[in-house]
């Protein structure tokens, strides 16, 4: 949504005013504050929404905040609102804010029509004077009257303001001040700061800030000034309380007398910290921040909105009366150690704003209706009473206290993400455009209704449990997965045609537990379905997934380790030229010690052309991450129609053809992170030369006797000539090898040439060829650089000797010759692309 109002560096500005004026020194420029901005996760435009109204702060230089605030309580005491002449910028602050809007919000909708102006700098009046004036001239047939003119720029959902800076500015319409007789004077504050001594203020009519710090006393010990025989009365403005808390013992608990004073924020920086609110009356907000110890608040009483930000220690509100709470927790405790919360079993509407919140709740087991409002990352264990639960936000939000009374979750607003857990009782489930995960404890009732909306989202139907027939499931937009048991599907599977249509928008169906022998699952009985997930299959077991859809993806994901058994997969149609299985391998697993090797067969794929795989592993020990080394196998007799493998992920992967795949003709491992060992040599005569990609990590290839064209990449790569007939002379069938970049460490000393290359693979530098040795191989390899064919074969015969493998580079062609067989004559032929220069140490020689 276009929001031509909102001028970046005009809020900046204003942001980086309000900080300075605030008391916080450490913002010396608009950078800085945009910095910190962006750093907390907002952009300047998502930082004024979500507190432009609460700091005051302004979106542009025509609309200044408490300016306006102060024009708006002129217009209401004038008009004795509510049999009111008193009111002042901060009241109407407030009821703005208890009316669910903000400053600017308010304004755009009502105050610019009551003839408000949104600051000294921009006469309403006058600029709509002067935009008629310009419809007028610019379009006289229309007739255009002020009243005309109001309606259409409320139509348009504008304001002068947002009308001057979308259309009136192009326009050349002019902006005026207010004249100086109408102009507002905003209240001013004063700040006190209290001593150890007894202190009594009285503030003044602006918003007045209280300052009570630690102190030190003779010893060093650092002493409350916030005292019991301390009086505070802020006045008529919006004021403010700071205060910490650092003494214990006697003095641990404060009870001061607090008036008229709307803000309170306390820091604990004493476990034994108790701030005791019995004689304070008038307070707005309590808000515990930056806290390095428990605290705990008593007395609440009918306050109603409470706050926890930036620290990890508990906090306990106690004595709240409120029936309608409003918490806010911002940036309190982390995914490791959560952040506790306490209240008294009292509230039972409970608004609650979370920011990168990690927290658990005490005391909210009487709430029933619970509105979230998400940002950031949030995780929150919140037992409650529940019956309606809404989310709302950009936030993502795990629930991880699981309902048992709730009948309607509604996540429609919410653009981050819910996790949630609900039983039977659930009849109305609605996901938002985030990636939502919704679990049922409980078999879904025939009346539910459950619809995820936008967004790649999960239902998931807990073992043992299924759906009952009738019930509507809807994964809505995005790639959605249906999770349950197999038996939960075999019930599924047995609806009704009129049922099963009941079920609808989602792509994937996930089976939760691991596939027994001879389990087949027949994914088409959902229209929607397309692919498929599953745990593994059980060991020595062979189970099938039946009429996949189009370029589907099969998942396997879980300990794939244990769960080793084949898995037959087949395409509902597979008659195209190009059907492809997207196989995603993903074990699940402590990868904190030491490599993990799973051994993972696949059958079927009659009719596909390309597999995709994709090797990758999830680690269920938080902070750690291993290795996963998987050994891919295609049974016998299947993947007979495959004509390319593309291999991909952060995890290693073996792959090795059969004798069946007579028309495979490319593997591609460019996607892969971790490196491959791919084994072709199992091609059979009939079969296609292949063109084979390494990955940019250390790879093992070994290819088929047709004359392969193999690209290298990245790592320090071994292309295995050890089984024979591989470019060999007399087959006419020659390799090309493209990015070999020669090994230069060797197995002399300190890494000379030698015979070969070192037997530490850890010292290469480059890429080697590996290739039985001659006799017992003592003799190592010969090698030497020619500019010639034939000086590079005369040399092979001149330098044959026994056990010795010898090996010549014609440098202008980068054709490489090797005779392993002791008789002075080329048994292999290889073309590495670009070399000219290789010695002994681009050499392995094995028995």
């Amino acid at each position: 949504m276009a929001t031509p109002w909102f001028i970046r560096e005009e809020y900046l500005q204003s942001k980086l005013a309000q900080l300075q004026a605030s008391g916080d020194t450490s913002f010396a420029n608009i950078v800085q504050v945009e910095t910190a901005i962006e750093a907390a996760g907002f952009t300047a435009l998502s930082h004024f929404e979500a507190f432009g109204s609460a700091e005051r702060t302004s979106p542009n230089k025509y609309f200044e905040a408490n300016e306006y605030l102060a024009a708006k309580a002129a217009q209401l005491n004038a008009a004795k609102e509510g049999g009111r002449t008193d009111w002042t910028a901060d009241s109407v602050a407030l009821a703005i804010k208890d009316a669910g809007l903000t400053i600017w919000g308010h304004f755009e909708q009502f105050g610019w029509k009551e003839g408000v102006n949104p600051s000294n700098s921009f006469d309403v009046s006058d600029y709509l004077a002067s935009k008629l004036a310009q419809l007028q001239a610019t379009d006289p047939a229309a007739g255009w009257t002020t009243e005309t003119m109001v309606a259409a720029i409320a139509d348009a959902g504008l304001s002068p303001v947002s009308h001057y800076y979308g259309y009136g500015q192009a326009e050349g319409v002019v902006v005026t001040p207010v004249p100086a007789d109408e102009q507002v004077v905003p209240a001013t504050g004063k700040t006190f700061t209290l001593t150890i001594n007894q202190d009594t203020f009285t503030g003044t009519t602006g918003n007045d800030v209280f300052n009570a710090g630690a102190a030190q006393d003779g010893n060093g010990s650092l002493i409350n000034t916030l005292q019991n025989v301390d009086v505070l009365d802020g006045g008529t403005g919006v004021d403010t309380l700071n205060v910490t808390l650092s003494e214990t013992g006697a003095n641990a608990e404060v009870t001061a007398t607090i008036k008229n004073i709307e803000t309170i924020n306390v820091r604990s920086a004493h476990n034994d910290a108790k701030l005791n609110l019995s004689a304070t009356t008038g307070a707005h907000d309590i808000n515990v921040v930056n806290s390095t110890a428990a605290l705990e608040v008593n007395n609440i009483g009918a306050i109603a909105n409470l706050a926890v930000k930036n620290q990890n220690a508990a906090v306990t509100f106690k004595g709240n009366t409120a029936t309608t709470l409003n918490l806010g927790l911002d940036t309190v405790g982390t995914k490791a150690a959560a952040g506790n919360v306490t209240l008294d079993n009292v509230a039972t509407t409970l608004n609650l704003t979370a920011n990168n919140a990690y927290v658990t709740t005490v005391g909210t087991a009487a709430v029933t209706t619970l509105n979230i409002a998400a940002s950031g990352a949030n995780e929150l264990t919140l037992p409650t009473a529940a019956t309606a639960v809404t989310v709302t936000g950009t936030g993502s939000l795990n629930l991880a206290t699981a309902f048992t009374t709730l009948k309607t979750l509604d996540a429609s607003a919410n653009t981050g993400g819910v996790t949630a857990t609900v039983d039977a009782k659930a009849l109305t489930v609605t996901g938002g455009a985030g990636k939502d995960s919704i679990s049922f404890s409980d078999t879904i009732a025939v009346k539910a209704n459950v619809d995820l909306g936008a967004g790649d989202d999960t239902l998931t139907i807990a073992t043992g449990k299924g759906i009952t027939a009738g019930a509507t499931l809807n994964g809505g937009e995005g790639t959605d997965t249906l999770a349950m048991d197999t038996a939960a599907y075999g019930l599924v599977s047995a609806f009704s045609a009129a049922n099963l249509g009941k079920i609808t928008g989602f792509e994937v169906l996930r089976i939760t537990d691991v596939l027994a022998d001879t389990t087949a699952i027949d994914v088409s009985k959902i229209a929607s379905i397309t692919s498929f997930e599953t745990s593994g299959v059980a060991t020595g077991g062979l189970a099938s997934v039946n009429n996949l859809g189009a370029d589907t993806a099969v998942i396997m994901k879980g300990d794939l380790e244990t769960n080793n058994g084949t898995l037959s997969i087949a395409m509902k149609d597979a008659s195209g030229s190009n059907d492809a299985v997207n196989l995603t391998l993903n074990h699940e697993d402590d990868l904190s010690g030491a490599a993990v090797a799973v051994a993972s067969t696949i059958d079927g794929l009659v009719g596909v052309e390309v597999l995709n795989v994709n090797a990758t592993a999830t680690d269920t020990t938080p902070l750690t991450k291993g290795s996963v080394e998987y050994t891919l196998s295609v049974k016998a007799g299947a993947g007979a129609t495959l004509t390319t493998v593309n291999i991909s992920g952060d995890q290693k992967l073996v792959f090795t053809s059969t004798a069946d795949m007579v028309k495979l003709s490319t593997i591609d491992a460019s996607a892969s992170a971790a490196g491959v060992t791919i084994n072709a040599s199992a091609a059979t005569v009939t079969a296609p030369a292949l063109t084979i990609t390494g990955s940019a990590k250390a790879d093992i290839i070994t290819g088929t006797s047709k004359g392969d064209t193999i690209t290298l990449g990245g790592g320090n790569d071994i292309v295995d000539y050890k089984a024979g007939g591989a470019s060999g002379i007399g087959t006419g069938k020659f390799d090309t090898i493209t990015d070999f970049q020669a090994n230069s460490y060797g197995s002399g000393t300190n890494g000379a040439a030698g015979l070969h290359a070192n037997a530490d693979q850890a010292t290469w530098t480059g890429d080697v060829l590996k290739f039985a040795h001659f006799g017992d191989g003592s003799g190592g390899v010969v090698v030497d650089v020619f500019s010639s064919a034939a000086d590079a074969t005369t040399f092979l015969q001149t330098a044959k000797a026994a056990n010795t493998v010898v090996a010549a580079l014609d440098s202008s062609t980068g054709n490489l010759y090797l005779d392993n067989t002791g008789d002075g004559t080329a048994d292999y032929f290889i073309q590495l692309t670009g070399v000219a220069n290789i010695d002994a140490a681009a050499f392995v020689l094995v028995a």
